[in-house]
């Protein structure tokens, strides 16, 4: 199961852009979990973008420029309830018909988009369609939380 997992995480993660570490992970699976695997695995990867922003240059063009629509998760590296979250997240939008991106930033790093956003707690959450927000959260939610909410996104 763990190595199914990691499996999944290397597709998902843009890291399955590196074929040889993915042939090498995929093909360690028992064959019949192999093929259902890579079937969901590349159905799922446009659909699902983790990005983590590197400067304000590379959210600007995550973010407020991209014609996908974006979940902005401002997290910290301390925050318990961040840690939490993501996972849930990850799964919601792997599973989601639509395509969507997930953009991380964290406040510790990038002061100034947290104040841009008036984040004043973390997990904060926003929904970014054509570079605007529609809709945000603050704290941690359940699963069926978070699909309303991309499905808001997304519709």
């Amino acid at each position: 199961m763990a190595l199914r997992q990691t499996a999944f995480k290397i597709l998902n993660g843009k890291v399955w852009g590196q074929s040889l570490k993915c042939q090498q992970v995929v093909g360690r699976l028992h064959h019949g979990m192999q093929q259902r695997f890579i079937q969901t695995s590349l159905t799922n990867l446009d659909k699902f973008e983790v990005i983590n922003i590197q400067d304000e240059k590379h959210f600007e063009e995550h973010v407020t420029q991209s014609k996908t629509p974006v979940v902005l998760d401002f997290h910290a590296t301390w925050c318990g309830p961040c840690k939490l979250l993501a996972p849930r997240l990850e799964k919601v939008l792997s599973n989601h018909a639509n395509p969507v991106n997930l953009v991380k930033v964290d406040v510790d790093k990038f002061e100034d988009l947290a104040i841009k956003y008036r984040v004043q707690g973390v997990p904060a959450i926003f929904a970014i369609k054509d570079g605007r927000v529609v809709d945000k959260f603050v704290g941690l939610k359940e699963e069926d939380i978070i699909e309303g909410f991309v499905e808001k996104l997304t519709s």
